[in-house]
């Protein structure tokens, strides 16, 4: 639940709740897919361009490399959008 509390926080603009909420996950959590686009999108939002770009980065290096889960096309698209935005 706390991972969904992150979310909420985030859609309504409570971004530095939401990180907050974020480090209180598992190491375990922290390092699936949905985690860290959720970690991007957060950092983005508090300016921290340099962190978002980093965990987009490590997103599609772990997809290319099949490590982890796997992104479909349109995610590989999103996240490189992402990106780029940073």
């Amino acid at each position: 639940m706390k991972f969904e509390h992150a979310y909420v926080l985030h859609r309504s603009g409570n971004n530095p709740d939401a990180l907050k909420m974020l480090n209180t996950l598992s190491a375990e959590e922290k390092q699936t897919l949905r985690c860290q686009h959720l970690l991007s999108q957060v950092n983005y939002k508090l300016s921290e361009y340099e962190k978002a770009m980093k965990t987009y980065l490590g997103i599609l290096s772990d997809n290319q490399a099949g490590n982890g889960e796997q992104l479909e096309a349109d995610e590989v698209s999103d996240v490189i959008v992402n990106y780029l935005a940073c």
